[in-house]
């Protein structure tokens, strides 16, 4: 990934260079830069030249340098481990990429790159032979479907969630959280009777996710069968009191859903 370019005039000058597909100039003004201490960003332009030259090993080292000085922006993280990937270091890639989205769980970029090298290490076990192995990839990669589903959502992608949280389902059936988040996502698309679907699948598999109680209950309010969605309300809470949202689902939220009563006149909404 590109980072943005920084503003102050030596950096421009140094990003001028790199555009023009001038390296070793650019190279040369940045390692000025940073020796002079004029931005430590600039590790993050070295990185990106040497990538360009296909030297993955001296990229890694810069973009390590830029993710100490930048601790706070998963770009140059990110771009250090590509850079393992692409020089063949796959496990530390791998793990480069489970510790950033540690951090940053809503930073998608990480998720398309460590999804094939999770796929791959699958293949790998399964030609192998060693099921119990290829039982834990194979976990690691629906979890990491389901995270990516989370973190379109946050982006406001209902569509991308929905697919990767099926695409977790399609590698393990029982995986209960992944029902929860699908029947999340599907009610949040107006979806309420799959929605409903998916969290007794949810249920089902895992009676004690406080999660899915709740997710179930919005579908069933979503349908008009609010005396149903307060068990579910009140079974998410007994699992776990201090879970705000259903306060709110409980509360406010259940309050408005009996606006549309058909059972409600004027007089019973006025009071």
């Amino acid at each position: 990934m590109t980072p943005e370019p920084h503003t102050l005039p030596e950096h421009e000058e140094a990003w001028r260079l790199f555009h023009a597909g001038e390296l070793d100039a650019a190279e040369k003004l940045c390692r000025a830069l940073i020796a002079g201490q004029a931005g430590s960003e600039l590790h993050s332009l070295l990185g990106l030249i040497h990538a360009q030259r296909g030297e993955h090993d001296l990229a890694e080292l810069a973009w390590h340098l830029a993710a100490v000085h930048q601790p706070d922006d998963p770009v140059p993280a990110h771009n250090r481990a590509e850079a393992l990937r692409q020089s063949g270091r796959t496990a530390e890639a791998k793990h480069a990429f489970e510790d950033l989205l540690l951090r940053f769980p809503e930073f998608v970029p990480s998720y398309e790159s460590l999804l094939p090298l999770l796929q791959a290490e699958m293949e790998r076990l399964r030609a192998g032979g060693l099921p119990d192995a290829l039982r834990q990839a194979q976990a690691e990669l629906a979890s990491l479907w389901n995270h990516r589903g989370n973190a379109l959502l946050s982006a406001d992608d209902g569509v991308g969630a929905e697919a990767s949280y099926r695409q977790a389902l399609a590698i393990d059936p029982q995986y209960a959280s992944a029902w929860s988040n699908l029947c999340n996502v599907l009610c949040l698309g107006g979806r309420a009777f799959e929605s409903e679907e998916a969290g007794r699948r949810a249920l089902a598999l895992s009676p004690q996710l406080p999660q899915a109680w709740n997710n179930l209950g919005i579908a069933l309010s979503d349908q008009g069968r609010l005396s149903e969605a307060d068990d579910c309300f009140a079974r998410a809470l007994a699992l776990k009191p201090d879970f705000s949202e259903v306060f709110h689902n409980a509360g406010s939220g259940q309050l408005f859903n009996t606006l549309l009563s058909p059972s409600f006149g004027g007089a019973d909404i006025l009071q």
